[in-house]
């Protein structure tokens, strides 16, 4: 039994005949410069790839030094502690109470200043007391 291509078959085949009519026929390929743009290429991603591996190193470096020169800080602090060469703030605070002398010799005066700002204020605890209960 023969079978009959369909009309749309054959339709469908001459636009393709048609259309394999109508676009030229490509150029010869020259290898000798096809080689040439792939070696340009592929040495340009080789020059890529290595400025992206380079290119986190500075702040690396840079890092790293920040920590070095803590760590010598500290070090450098420690060691003046140990030695007594070190900053003592114990001796900054007592120049610091040192400019206040005067009030200090005179202590006893200002407690008992203290002590007369109290009974005030107990004298008006129990005027403050009485009011709240009337």
């Amino acid at each position: 039994m023969a079978t009959h291509p369909e009309p749309e078959f054959e339709q469908f085949r001459d636009i393709l005949d048609e259309l394999a009519r109508a676009v030229p026929t490509p150029p010869d390929v020259h290898w000798g410069r096809y080689r040439a743009e792939l070696r340009e290429k592929l040495e340009a991603r080789r020059v890529r790839r290595r400025a992206r591996w380079w290119r986190p190193v500075p702040l690396a470096l840079s890092a790293g030094l920040a920590g070095l020169l803590l760590f010598f800080a500290f070090f450098a602090i420690q060691s003046g502690r140990q030695n007594g060469t070190g900053v003592d703030f114990a001796a900054v605070e007592e120049a610091a109470i040192g400019g206040r002398l005067g009030l200090l010799e005179q202590y006893q005066v200002v407690e008992r200043l203290d002590l007369l700002e109290e009974f005030d204020v107990i004298r008006d605890l129990d005027r403050i007391a009485g009011e709240q209960t009337g």
